[in-house]
């Protein structure tokens, strides 16, 4: 099993319940026990992590981006909603891929700090919580391997690296000029409260907080709150003039000014940046939820190929397919592993319907998405339900015909006189008891017939029969 160490450690401070996790995280350790813990998380999750290997582009492996990894600063930081965002990418993970990579909850030199003030180790002591809870929630998939680390770093020589950090410059200036266009765009489709502290409070020394609304493809539930150390001088001027305000909404022009989004934009346009890699440099195709990655990776690649695969990829992941979000993860994984050959047959139904979408040019949307569903993959399951039905009645009713047969001849036998009456009662015992255990398990005797096993969605049909979704 992948990332034993891990799981040893896990089980070695006793973090598997999830009121255990946070009372552990909240009430008992001091700061510098998490400190270590954190630490020691991070390192036997690199000790096991290795870069993937050069893959194929038409291999199914994926790189998610921070927001369907579940980090906490990927996107709304309450573990529920953190814990809801990696289930739908295992679902995707077990019914769709051979692997989903993702990073590093423990990754100290990307996403962890030693917090300063209190309000920081609050929230760290929240993501190291919520992470572990993540990580024993996906736990059947992270042992076979579906899911799988990126490491921290890679080895590069003296050379690759002044080549990359010359090609990184380059990106940045690009990355940069698509903030300053998506600034100007959500100034216009975002509003802001701005709330005056007369005080710089422990919110890291801010004295000013914005309250934001926004479109939900920039940011889960489209609201945050964000905190900014300077103003632009109209609005100082504002404060200046009013000095008993504790509230002002922003107009479009002062919300462009305060750069309010260019904190969300620059953190999602880095995140893009850095798995941009991986996928270039191993072929791994990258997996999002947020439709604002998209211009940002057109930003960072000239690939078409990767290009039109996220394009598709980004419209609520692939056409509206049901994620069976009542089955245990477990028992996806179980019924995938039973029924491998199904699943690749599904898999390839599925991709093709993809590849038709791209040859032809044409844009995935949500209308589209869930008629494709509605009128091609739905009627299809429905239809391979019945027929199914239809082979099993038959099969039931000419072995019952054979139990009849078999009663009737042991009758015939008795009434006959042709048996003795202690061989007569030892059959009758036998003879009907079989008859009757052989009734009840007709249904698990018939097999399902190679026909059906092998069509594309039987795969989807033997979940559909453990769930309410489809």
């Amino acid at each position: 099993m992948a990332y034993d160490k891990l799981f040893e450690l896990i089980n070695k401070k006793k973090l598997i319940n999830p009121s255990n996790v946070d009372k552990a995280i909240f009430d008992k350790m001091s700061l510098s026990k998490l400190i270590s813990l954190a630490v020691e998380l991070g390192l036997s999750i690199e000790s096991e992590s290795s870069p993937p290997n050069t893959l194929s582009l038409q291999d199914y492996h994926f790189l998610a981006n921070s927001n369907m990894s579940g980090l906490y600063e990927g996107g709304c930081t309450y573990s529920e909603c953190r814990l809801q965002r990696v289930d739908q990418l295992c679902r995707f993970a077990t019914l769709y891929s051979d692997s989903v990579y993702i990073q590093s909850y423990f990754d100290w030199l990307n996403h962890l700090q030693i917090p300063e003030n209190p309000y920081q180790e609050y929230h760290f002591r929240d993501s190291i919580s919520g992470s572990i809870q993540i990580i024993n929630a996906i736990k059947p998939l992270i042992q076979n391997g579906i899911i799988r680390f990126l490491p921290t770093g890679i080895a590069v020589c003296k050379t690759c690296y002044t080549q990359l950090v010359e090609q990184e410059k380059a990106l940045n200036a690009e990355l940069n000029k698509q903030i300053k266009q998506l600034e100007k765009l959500y100034s216009y489709t975002t509003s802001a409260d701005l709330k005056v502290r007369s005080t710089p409070s422990s919110l890291d020394g801010h004295t000013y907080e914005f309250h934001v609304t926004c479109d939900e493809e920039l940011f889960d539930h489209g609201e945050y709150v964000t905190y900014i150390s300077q103003l632009p001088p109209i609005l100082l001027e504002k404060l200046a003039n009013q000095p008993s305000l504790k509230k002002h909404r922003l107009s479009a022009s002062e919300i462009l000014r305060a750069h309010v989004n260019r904190k969300l934009l620059r953190a999602i346009a880095m995140d893009v940046s850095c798995l941009k890699f991986y996928c270039s440099n191993a072929n791994l195709k990258y997996l999002t939820d947020r439709a604002i990655d998209i211009p940002f990776l057109q930003a960072a690649t000239k690939e078409d190929n990767l290009l039109k695969y996220n394009e598709v990829l980004s419209t609520q992941l692939m056409f509206e397919m049901p994620f069976f979000s009542d089955i245990p993860l477990s028992s996806l994984l179980k019924i995938r592993a039973n029924e491998y050959d199904a699943f690749i047959a599904y898999r390839e139904t599925i991709n093709h319907l993809v590849n038709q979408y791209i040859t032809q040019g044409r844009k995935l949307s949500p209308k589209i998405a869930k008629q494709i569903y509605s009128d091609i993959i739905k009627p299809n399951v429905s239809e391979l339900d019945k027929r199914i039905s239809s082979i099993r009645k038959s099969a039931i009713l000419r072995s019952l015909v054979d139990v009849a047969v078999s009663v009737s001849s042991l009758t015939f036998g008795l009434y006959g006189n042709y048996l003795s009456p202690p061989f007569q009662a030892a059959l009758i015992s036998l003879g009907l008891l079989e008859g009757i255990n052989t009734a009840k398990s007709l249904p698990k005797i018939i097999k399902t017939p190679p026909e059906i096993r092998n069509d594309n969605f039987y795969f989807l049909l033997k979940l559909s029969k453990m769930s309410r979704v489809i």
